[in-house]
């Protein structure tokens, strides 16, 4: 049985000694280049990391990385899986359905953008949790991350359609005129919490990303998922 960690730094990091693992690579992913200490080589990815978050590492583990088992960590974020078990962070829990913190803390756009290409019975689905399994970072067999891919791509694929864009500074321009995005107040009153900042709102595709990895693991049957506790490593970090 083979097991590939990988550790996802968008920066250089110190790892704490403790989360050294037997095998070790990490990855540097800069908007759409993949570097690994693997080969050495640059690859090139469909996804900008700053808009996608996780998705092109996980594509591209699961295209050029042979293993049995994957598990992806961030360099800010560790959390400590059961072995060669499918493992997910601890959900996070809201006090409202994952529809309305999506409308609150980011846009309503987002939600109707989800209802033109969700099945209605997985767009009810985020309608009726507050469960969320946040950040794409999980240990998973290969043939189910295969899955997972075939079930969260096709989706993104017709949100891309839908949005129409998938530059950078094109959707920062985007959030940063739409004021549902970066305005910190509903119905006259501060929204606690929300990061307005236009860098952190743009990453509009990874945080769909989430809500279709919590619907993929609802819809899954027959596999036990462990929920494991994620260790932040930098001061001031929010979970």
């Amino acid at each position: 049985m083979t097991h590939i960690h990988a550790v996802l730094a968008h920066k250089d990091f110190e790892m704490p000694k403790k989360y050294y693992f037997n095998y070790e690579p990490v990855y540097a992913f800069s908007q759409k280049e993949i570097k690994t200490n693997l080969t050495l080589k640059i690859y090139n990815s469909e996804y900008d990391d700053r808009l996608f978050g996780e998705l092109g590492l996980w594509k591209y583990l699961y295209e050029h990385e042979q293993y049995d088992w994957y598990t992806l960590h961030h360099y800010r974020r560790f959390f400590e899986e059961y072995y060669e078990h499918v493992s997910l962070p601890q959900p996070i829990q809201f006090n409202c359905n994952l529809l309305q913190q999506l409308a609150v803390m980011h846009s309503p756009k987002i939600c109707e953008w989800l209802q033109q290409v969700l099945d209605p019975n997985d767009f009810q689905f985020l309608a009726n949790t507050n469960r969320l399994y946040s950040y794409n970072i999980m240990s998973i067999p290969r043939e189910l991350l295969g899955t997972w891919l075939s079930f969260v791509e096709p989706i993104i694929k017709k949100l891309i359609e839908v949005i129409g864009i998938t530059d950078y500074e094109k959707i920062i321009e985007f959030v940063t005129n739409d004021k549902s995005f970066t305005d910190n107040k509903l119905n006259g009153q501060e929204i606690t919490g929300k990061d307005c900042r236009p860098e952190y709102q743009c990453r509009i595709y990874a945080f769909i990303l989430e809500r279709l990895t919590t619907l993929f693991f609802a819809k899954l049957q027959g596999v036990q998922v462990y929920h494991c506790e994620v260790h932040l490593l930098e001061q001031n970090q929010k979970m």
